[in-house]
């Protein structure tokens, strides 16, 4: 209040508490009762019970950096920060980021950070985790069929733990990355593959950014190609009417459909052929076709 206190003593407490805000004491004296007052000295005081905000921290995490570094926003009203690492003492400093003095080996870390003012208010504290992680991931084994006749084909590999993506080259062009959910990858239509060797290889990558050193490689052989037509050849014409036909030997050839008339086609790997029953008089066409190990058919 304004009422004015008169008192031989050399310092002052209020009465009760004082409201947050400014406040003003005057004080004058005198040196006897009867003598006049001197002028009002003055002196004011802010009472401030409101604490800062509370900081944000924040780091890049996982991360590869031993000394990791976390920032938050300087606090309104703020002129120093209270930080405790990992739970040790607390350390107090005016700026906002913090790094550890020394390098910090693979595991989980935190930070609490609180903001206070120059009246001694404290916000609460608030914490955030780092993961440091300079460990590469393990590279997948892909497995695919081969030999193939397929031009488009699928490679496939398990799921690694700790992958974010995969890396993938094929054939020695530039590496391309795939999520990590992916386990599976087609050659895409626009790019089918030649026949030949073709080479896939792959390796990972975590979230941290740790990639590992070698790839895990499979080779495919893709074919397309059919056998040559087989040509074949009897005893024409022939009083013979169960007559045998052959034809060249190929290579490259697992298997033969021979179709004589209207007959259903059998299939042989033997380059000969006789008919079970006799044939009728006349003209009897036969057909045959070759087949190699990869399944491609040549015509008949």
């Amino acid at each position: 209040n304004n009422e004015e206190i008169i008192s031989s003593s050399t310092e002052f407490t209020p009465d009760a508490d004082l409201s947050q805000g400014r406040h003003t004491l005057k004080v004058r004296h005198r040196t006897g009762s009867t003598n006049p007052w001197t002028d009002y000295g003055y002196h004011y005081v802010q009472i401030d019970f409101t604490a800062p905000a509370k900081p944000s921290p924040k780091s890049d995490t996982p991360t590869q950096n031993k000394k990791p570094m976390w920032t938050w926003t300087k606090v309104t009203g703020a002129t120093k920060y209270g930080i405790k690492f990992n739970g040790g003492s607390e350390v107090e400093q005016k700026s906002n980021s913090y790094i550890t003095l020394e390098d910090l080996v693979d595991g989980d870390y935190f930070i609490e950070v609180r903001a206070g003012d120059d009246a001694g208010n404290w916000s609460d504290y608030a914490k955030h985790d780092v993961t440091i992680d300079t460990l590469s991931p393990d590279s997948p084994v892909p497995t695919a069929v081969t030999p193939s006749a397929n031009n488009r084909p699928t490679w496939s590999w398990e799921k690694i733990a700790d992958a974010h993506q995969y890396g993938i080259v094929i054939n020695n062009e530039p590496e391309f990355f795939v999520p990590s959910s992916t386990i599976i990858y087609r050659i895409p239509s626009s790019r089918p593959l030649s026949d030949g060797i073709h080479v896939f290889k792959i390796r990972s990558r975590d979230l941290a950014g740790n990639i590992g050193s070698t790839y895990n490689e499979h080779s495919v052989l893709i074919d397309t190609t059919a056998p040559l037509v087989p040509q074949p050849d009897t005893d024409n014409p022939t009083f013979n009417t169960r007559p045998t036909w052959s034809w060249e030997e190929n290579s490259d050839v697992a298997e033969y459909g021979v179709k004589l008339g209207s007959v259903a086609e059998s299939y042989q790997t033997t380059t000969t052929y006789k008919p079970v029953s006799k044939l009728s008089i006349g003209q009897n066409n036969i057909s045959v076709r070759a087949k190699d190990s990869i399944g491609n058919w040549s015509a008949y």
